[in-house]
């Protein structure tokens, strides 16, 4: 479904980037005869399609493509009042998911950080392990990657070398300190942490 969802908007894409003007004739690779205000239409409705996608769920696209893909469509010289209304419609919908999750990840940020300052003043090796142990069973497995960020200017970010969860945890319970605060949690469908990104202090 995902790779399916991917062309398609590739596609669109390609295809409004080609005709931005519906008003101007353009060369069809298979017919040369068709007229722009045809493909227009053809490609609103494809639009359409993909954004009533992603209002029901079911683009099987993270939410960051598919904000990407509504940010291309802001972009672009549409005129057709539907799919206005649609791209405000699925952009409403993208801000509730991503306030669901952050409802979601707030609570779940303080356990992980709760959890590191457990691991670091374990008074033995064992109740280190423990919590690690519990730790791991909120993410999606062991091996679930964390970036720590060294230095993030707007969209420029240098990272130190990946690790991931369980290697993290084992330094914390050897280290017994931490050179960085949790920057941003990744959750999976099933509300497993995929990924973490740390920030250096």
């Amino acid at each position: 479904m995902k790779w399916k969802m991917l062309l398609l908007f590739a596609i669109i894409m390609v295809s409004l980037f080609a005709c931005k003007n519906k008003e101007k004739l353009v060369t069809d690779p298979i017919n040369p005869a068709v007229d722009s205000v045809q493909i227009y239409h053809n490609q609103m409705a494809m639009v359409t399609d993909s954004l009533n996608a992603i209002i029901n769920g079911t683009t099987g696209l993270s939410l960051e493509d598919q904000e990407k893909y509504l940010q291309s469509l802001t972009k672009r010289n549409i005129k057709d009042v539907n799919v206005l209304n649609l791209i405000i419609k699925a952009g409403e919908k993208i801000k509730e998911i991503k306030a669901a999750k952050e409802v979601k990840v707030k609570p779940l940020q303080t356990t992980l950080e709760d959890n590191f300052e457990k691991i670091m003043n374990a008074a033995s090796y064992a109740e280190a392990d423990a919590v690690i142990k519990e730790t791991l069973e909120k993410f999606e497995n062991p091996e679930a990657p964390v970036l720590i960020i060294l230095y993030r200017q707007g969209e420029d970010v240098d990272y130190d070398k990946p690790t991931n969860i369980k290697d993290y945890l084992n330094y914390l319970k050897l280290q017994k300190k931490s050179n960085a605060n949790i920057d941003q949690i990744f959750l999976n469908s099933n509300g497993k942490i995929k990924s973490l990104d740390l920030m250096h202090k």
